[in-house]
């Protein structure tokens, strides 16, 4: 299982919590259930995983 499994990343547009299952990669795109943007899901230098804008 992998470490995202079960959490939740904050939409950098609304503050939506998304729900991550596990299965995505990093570079994956997501979109946000509320608002709708298209975002990546991306790993910072610590190994945390972060969703950002994909425009």
């Amino acid at each position: 299982m992998s470490k995202t499994a079960g959490t939740y990343l904050d939409c950098p547009m609304c503050d939506c919590e998304i729900p991550i299952s596990g299965e995505e990669d990093p570079k994956d795109e997501i979109f946000c259930p509320y608002c709708e943007t298209p975002l990546l899901l991306k790993k910072n230098r610590d190994d945390e995983f972060f969703l950002q804008e994909n425009f």
